[in-house]
Formats: structure tokens, C-alpha cells, sequence
């Protein structure tokens, strides 16, 4: 395996982590600013694409199925 595309996945993959995870540390503000821009069940949208964020990102990071972890932590 090439040591950029290594680079590169460890770096997506963290940064689909941290994103997912400040959906949930900041789950009031963001679903305000969802609900806001009309956003039907605004929580549950937020909880739901940091759930997607985090999957994709532990799957970028571990190497496991990384075709389907793009394509979830790109949502």
C-alpha cells in the first residue's frame, strides 16, 4: 500500500470521526440550526448523520469495506 494513500485515509477517516462526534457534543445547537432551515425531525436528522459519519469514518480508519466508508461518511 502506498504511504500517502495510508496518510490520506488515516486523515479522512479521523477528521469524518471528529465531525461526527461534535454532531452529537453539540446535538442542541446543531438541531436548532437544522429545525431552523426547515429541517423535518431535526435531532434525529443530526443524531442520524453523525451516527453516518462515525461509521464511515472507523471504516476509513480501519480498513474495512473503505468503498462503502466513503460513500457513508461523504453524506
Amino acid at each position: 500500500m502506498n504511504i500517502a494513500f495510508l496518510i490520506g485515509r488515516i486523515i479522512l477517516g479521523a477528521y469524518w470521526l471528529m465531525a461526527g462526534l461534535s454532531h452529537f457534543k453539540d446535538l442542541d445547537s446543531m438541531s436548532e440550526y437544522a429545525k431552523a432551515k426547515g429541517t423535518p425531525f431535526p435531532k434525529l436528522a443530526v443524531a442520524g448523520t453523525g451516527v453516518i459519519l462515525l461509521v464511515g469514518g472507523l471504516s476509513m480508519l480501519l480498513g474495512v469495506h473503505t468503498k462503502a466508508g466513503r460513500w457513508w461518511g461523504h453524506s
